[in-house]
Formats: C-alpha cells, structure tokens, sequence
C-alpha cells in the first residue's frame, strides 16, 4: 500500500466496510484520490474497459471526503 492510501481515513463505518472487500473493489485510493468504479465492460478487442470517477462526499454519511481540487487529482477533471 502506497504512503497516500495509508493516509486515507475513512469517514464513516460504511465506508470503511465498503473500501475493505478485497476482490470487486468498487472505493478505493489512487494518486491519493478516494474513487469509484462506476462501470465495468468487456470490450470488442475482448478486454476490459473500468469507468471510475473521484469521490467528493461520502453516499453513506454525506460528508465532503475531498474537496474538488483534491478529487481532481492528477487527472484534472472535476
């Protein structure tokens, strides 16, 4: 595990449950960005395509988890 997904803390017991199913993950950190698989796809080629898109607030608690530079991450979308 990489220094910025240590760093992570979750905001709530839901979300720590969510970020720990080691197999499907659907929350986890990147680049120190909390984010979400939204979709999963095989492809004509035969490979698989993942939409995933940065967290700002908590679907369980409603909480801001980052704000929108944070999430913006090195990706730069908002």
């Amino acid at each position: 595990m990489s220094e910025p997904e240590k760093s992570f803390e979750p905001c709530c017991k839901d979300m720590t449950t969510a970020m720990s199913f080691p197999a499907g993950r659907h929350f986890f950190v990147e680049n120190g960005v909390l984010m979400l698989t939204v979709a999963r796809s095989i492809l004509k080629d035969g490979s698989e395509g993942i939409l995933e898109h940065p967290v700002r607030f908590c679907p369980f608690c409603g909480k801001p988890v980052q704000d929108r530079s944070e999430s913006a991450g090195p990706w730069g979308h908002q």
